[in-house]
């Protein structure tokens, strides 16, 4: 072999630096690629989610959201298949009107009680401040045998719609809006969801429950506890707690304040019996009185900047 041959041998055979990048570039590219991942993601923690749209209270939007509670989610209980999956369609549409692509909240959704039928959550939007949360909270289920339309789609409508009318304002105190899957539904486990919503709003100011808000334009506030309804006084019409819960003991404000919490029920009627149907749904104009009346007292309440 001459020398002219062995020189285009050579020249073929690549060079071993060339060789050293090739094999350790895929490497540098998964590595600078995790790097830039988790400086961006970091950096995401820190960003304070926007409210992406602020929707105004209407009566248009409330028979809308009513609506889809009683008509298209239908039953929300444990006794029944169908019941079921209105609580599993009444959660996601919670989430969805109040999740960052809507109002842009920054959902907190906690595992409800473990049952035989499944689990549900416990769905909570907060709103910035300073000092004791309040808390405003509505049960998300109804009764077996029945719609639920009192008790409670039309207070699961109002505290959705004050959620997205108050999205992104500044207030006084922080105020945390609540969605629980089980407080009408006597078979299921009501206490237990008391316990878990106590512990997730850690030490508050007042608990508000909302029910019933589509019977009138006044709201009515009651409490066992009356030192807590010094608050309201000449904002909101004040009524015994007998007049209200009719003697029955198992209404969702009754029964955080048996556990200890500081809770009134803030709402247009008496609390639904089990005898009723609540089958009816309110005149649009008139439920949505109650709930801009709410959004203001919340607001009172909360110290709005």
């Amino acid at each position: 072999m001459d020398v002219t041959e062995m020189d285009g041998s050579e020249n073929r055979r690549p060079r071993r630096g060339v060789v050293i990048f090739l094999s350790l570039l895929p490497l540098w590219l998964v590595i600078s690629t995790g790097i830039g991942l988790w400086l961006w993601n970091r950096g995401g923690e820190n960003q304070p989610e926007q409210a992406k749209f602020k929707t105004p209270i209407s009566a248009e939007g409330l028979e809308s959201d009513l609506r889809k509670i009683v008509e298209i989610a239908g039953p929300r209980h444990l006794g029944s298949d169908r019941g079921h999956i209105g609580l599993k369609r009444v959660s996601a549409m919670i989430r969805s009107s109040l999740g960052p692509e809507n109002a842009g909240y920054a959902l907190e959704m906690h595992p409800g009680p473990t049952t035989p039928e499944g689990t549900w959550p416990l769905v909570l939007a907060r709103l910035p401040g300073e000092g004791k949360p309040l808390a405003v909270v509505a049960g998300y289920d109804s009764r077996e045998g029945s719609p639920g339309v009192e008790a409670n789609g039309t207070g699961l409508a109002s505290v959705l719609a004050i959620a997205q009318a108050m999205a992104g304002e500044t207030l006084g105190r922080p105020v945390t809006f609540a969605f629980v899957p089980h407080a009408y539904d006597l078979d299921a486990p009501v206490r237990e969801v008391g316990r878990q919503l106590m512990d997730q709003l850690g030490d508050v100011e007042l608990i508000i429950v909302v029910e019933a808000t589509g019977t009138a334009a006044d709201l009515i506030v009651s409490a066992r506890n009356t030192a807590l309804l010094e608050s309201f006084e000449n904002r909101v019409r004040i009524a015994g707690a007998e007049t209200i819960c009719l003697g029955e003991d198992h209404d969702p404000a009754s029964l955080l304040e048996e556990l200890g919490a500081p809770a009134v029920r803030l709402s247009t009627r008496a609390m639904v019996l089990p005898s009723e149907q609540d089958d009816v749904l309110p005149g649009p104009g008139v439920h949505a009185q109650a709930t801009a009346h709410l959004a203001t007292l919340v607001r009172i309440l909360a110290g709005a900047r």
